[in-house]
């Protein structure tokens, strides 16, 4: 199991605004859509209605029947006139904007039974009225209501007798209308399509903006937060330093063993506390600009063995470094420091007769080197491995988990990664990838290439 400590976060990518928010900006861009689809309806209409009696005028159509759909047209007219009025002052309402499809699709309905039921060329409208609600409700309860009562209507027209449905229209005039009713069906449907579009990208640039401003405000409230916990942590260094050394002055003078050993206890666990604010303070300051020179990580690996071989000795684990020599262009403290956080938590994760080993790696051709530190210790499981690298997360008592976060950082500002590796019961691997040196060393000698993941012998 391996974990990439080199890949960043996506801020972005889950849902920051809440779905609360984002239906009140959604309903308030489909209402605006509605209102305005509703205010420009009547003269979206109308002309289809004279081309249509025109069109049964001219074929002859009897009268009464003309009188029918112009009535029809009539009611259908005013009453879109008065539902655009009501938008004008109020807005739109959906309960409102659904009644309204119903009714029209009743009035297209009697049209077509009127003019020859299921031969006449007035039943794309009706169609296009369906089609029309189920574009602006989408998959809802009043889409629903529309199908059924769209298909209630169809059976009704083709169930009328005959002496209702009246007869055909003249061909020439049928096919007229037919076309128009087609052709004004997808301008009407197109119209409303496009509406909708816009109200959708209008909802999508509004919610970007929402996202936009809560992951500022939450990055600002992160800095002060961060600006706030480093003063905290930084004022409570001196009282702890005090604290401290009244302690252990306590303890000198202490009469009996009791009292030497609490008095003890306190000054170890102020001492953990000052370890834990150090690291805060050095995980919480920004990072320094790099020193860069060249860099013996052979070297840089022996001096931090050094450093911590006593600490090794005492716990009665076996440190040695291994491997070839490498040279990269990067700040000596800053590796040092990240090499010994990374070397530490070995340490610490490794029992007693255990061993840590530091490897370097130079592999011949252009690979970048690397630098691996391979414990015996009980190593992670697979969610303790993908948890690796966050802040304050920890495997161990007394640990704050940002010695880990500080070594990446520095490795990253040095343009490599850090990668885990690791078997629960096995081991951990830590591989250190950093950028080649500019120009070859002589004296660097390359180990062989190791597999894509190391188990630790025990």
């Amino acid at each position: 199991m391996e974990a990439n400590l080199g890949d960043g976060t996506n801020l972005a990518a889950g849902a920051i605004v809440t779905p609360s928010k984002f239906h009140v900006v959604r309903a308030a861009a489909s209402r605006a859509t509605a209102t305005e689809w509703v205010r420009l309806r009547p003269m979206r209409i109308a002309p289809s209605m004279v081309v249509v009696i025109s069109l049964l005028i001219a074929a002859k159509y009897p009268a009464p029947r003309v009188a029918i759909v112009g009535a029809g047209y009539a009611v259908s007219f005013v009453y879109q006139l008065i539902e655009s009025a009501r938008a004008r002052r109020a807005g739109v309402e959906q309960r409102s904007l659904f009644h309204s499809h119903l009714v029209l699709l009743v009035i297209q309905a009697m049209s077509i039974g009127a003019t020859g039921g299921m031969r006449s060329p007035l039943w794309p409208g009706l169609l296009g009225n369906c089609l029309g609600t189920l574009n602006i409700f989408g998959d809802s309860r009043e889409s629903t209501i529309t199908i059924v009562h769209t298909c209630t209507l169809t059976l009704i027209v083709a169930v009328l007798p005959e002496a209702i449905h009246g007869p055909a229209i003249a061909a020439p005039f049928h096919s007229a209308l037919a076309v128009w009713t087609i052709l004004f069906t997808l301008f009407l449907l197109r119209t409303s399509a496009f509406a909708l579009g816009d109200a959708f990208r209008r909802t999508e640039c509004t919610l970007d903006k929402m996202r936009e401003d809560v992951i500022v405000a939450a990055t600002e409230r992160a800095q002060s937060l961060e600006s706030i916990g480093s003063k905290v942590a930084h004022e409570l260094k001196n009282p702890l330093s005090a604290i401290k050394g009244l302690v252990q002055l306590l303890k000198r003078g202490a009469s009996d063993d009791k009292s030497r050993e609490r008095l003890g206890v306190i000054c170890s666990e102020v001492t953990r506390m000052e370890g834990i604010l150090r690291d805060y303070l050095s995980f919480s300051r920004p990072l320094e600009d790099l020193k860069r020179q060249p860099v013996e990580l052979g070297a840089l690996a022996d001096d931090v063995c050094s450093v911590l071989e006593a600490r090794a000795e005492v716990a009665g684990i076996a440190l040695h470094r291994s491997g070839g020599a490498a040279r990269v262009l990067g700040d000596p403290r800053r590796l040092k420091e990240a090499l010994l956080n990374l070397v530490s938590n070995a340490l610490e994760a490794t029992p007693r007769l255990g061993e840590v080993e530091v490897e370097i790696c130079a592999d011949a051709g252009d690979h970048d080197p690397r630098i691996e530190i391979r414990d015996t210790g009980k190593g992670m499981s697979a969610e303790e491995l993908a948890r690796v690298g966050t802040p304050f997360f920890t495997t161990r008592e007394g640990g704050t988990g940002l010695g880990v976060v500080l070594a990446r950082a520095v490795i990253a500002q040095h343009g490599g990664a850090v990668t885990f590796a690791s078997d629960a019961g096995r081991g951990t691997r830590v591989t250190v990838q950093l950028p080649a040196k500019p120009a070859p060393s002589p004296s660097d000698t390359p180990c062989p290439a190791q597999p894509s993941e190391v188990r630790a012998h025990g």
